[in-house]
């Protein structure tokens, strides 16, 4: 069993110890568990280790979960992220996910999920618990055909938006990663975030989309 190397970060003791205590007889991963405290403490450890995955609580004293994200993922693009959180709200899923985050769940979850979300992200793709996938997809918002200008442009990113235009000249993912000189993985993760933030099901609903709220060049 190959060892996962977890990073917690929290700055209550008491949930990195739940945590610690629920993953400590895990039979899918033989994990090396260390944890940081405070954005400090966690920017030291990510700077001088490798971690398989960093659980990042949202809220922490001297710094929020999502600054510190988009400053890890400055550092490290390829890390993955995942929020664990007492907070269900769109907004911050939202802002957690544009952070660069490849996952969020709450802390109501047992080890179960806590380790599928684990392979899930270990794979390449995002996990999201099943509340905060319900908080992403609203029916009314993202299911009608005739989707609204202003709201795509508000949910997808600029970096998304390149990728977007990409996708629909028909490049592959590995095409995509070469020309903007990032890893493939994080160009699947991309799209997989797309996918989750619009409520689509596949490449051909993200194209829909994108032509729908004019975010491609459909001259190219």
């Amino acid at each position: 069993m190959k060892t996962t190397k977890l990073l917690i970060v929290d700055d209550h003791r008491v949930v990195r110890e739940g945590i610690k205590y629920i993953l400590k007889d895990n039979d899918r991963y033989a994990f090396k568990i260390e944890e940081a405290e405070n954005p400090l403490e966690a920017i030291a450890r990510i700077s001088a280790t490798d971690y398989d995955i960093i659980l990042m609580d949202i809220n922490l004293n001297g710094q929020s979960g999502i600054d510190l994200t988009k400053e890890i993922i400055a550092k490290r693009p390829e890390a993955n992220v995942l929020a664990l959180s007492m907070h269900d709200e769109e907004s911050k899923i939202r802002d957690m996910l544009d952070a660069g985050a490849k996952g969020y769940v709450l802390k109501n979850i047992g080890a179960e999920e806590l380790t599928k979300a684990f392979t899930t992200i270990l794979g390449g793709s995002s996990y999201f618990s099943n509340e905060v996938t319900q908080k992403l997809i609203n029916p009314d918002r993202f299911d009608r055909a005739n989707y609204e200008y202003n709201k795509g442009k508000t949910l997808i990113t600029p970096r998304e938006q390149e990728i977007l235009q990409m996708i629909s000249e028909e490049m592959t993912n590995e095409e995509i990663a070469q020309e903007l000189g990032l890893s493939k993985r994080t160009i699947d993760s991309h799209r997989q975030k797309m996918l989750v933030k619009l409520g689509l099901k596949n490449t051909a609903g993200l194209i829909k989309f994108a032509m729908m709220n004019k975010l491609i060049d459909q001259e190219s």
